[in-house]
């Protein structure tokens, strides 16, 4: 059987899938009414009507607990704000942690893409379409933060200058990435103040 090659978006789509069927299957397997498919026979509509009131009950002590994990969130949520506004740091730091632990995901996932079945399935071809992928979500938030905060549309040549700013930005550290330490050099731009 030929398998159908995927592209990284559709690979990542198809992981994705994978664990939203994991939980319909998981939410499949609580109770159900069945009381139309119970017979007339009186012994068993006895046992659906029981099963029914345990599964009030269950469905009101869920309704409890979610109530408390609501309020617990909103709890946490409000005492991370105010940590937030009184340091203004912790908001860069929590989005460089999360790109940190997006990034290590992806790792997994490039590992995962180059041991499927197909050869032409590699850690750097998934790399290279996450970068496009990172590319393609920055110029979209940039965008979309500059409208925020000057309450108006961003203009074509204001965006293709932002845009040419971050891809310097990337190649110029991806340049220093590639560039092997020169203990030499290094020496000489210290003595040099560069």
């Amino acid at each position: 059987m030929s398998k159908k090659i995927l592209s990284f978006e559709e690979y990542v789509r198809e992981a994705d899938r994978s664990e939203e069927i994991e939980k319909e299957v998981a939410a499949t397997g609580e109770v159900q009414n069945l009381e139309d498919e119970v017979e007339d026979n009186a012994e068993e509509v006895e046992v659906a009507e029981e099963t029914e009131e345990v599964a009030e009950t269950e469905e009101e002590e869920v309704a409890e607990t979610e109530e408390e994990v609501t309020e617990t969130e909103e709890e946490e949520v409000d005492e991370t704000e105010e940590e937030v506004n009184e340091n203004p740091a912790l908001v860069a730091m929590a989005a460089s942690e999360l790109m940190k632990e997006t990034y290590e995901k992806a790792c997994e996932e490039a590992k995962a893409y180059e041991n499927d079945d197909y050869d032409e399935h590699t850690v750097e071809s998934y790399m290279a379409e996450n970068a496009a992928l990172i590319a393609a979500l920055a110029a979209d938030k940039l965008k979309e933060a500059y409208e925020s905060v000057h309450d108006k549309e961003m203009s074509q040549e204001q965006f293709e200058a932002a845009c040419e700013s971050m891809k310097e930005s990337y190649a110029k550290k991806i340049d220093e990435i590639m560039t092997p330490p020169n203990p030499v050099l290094d020496t000489v731009k210290d003595k040099v103040g560069l």
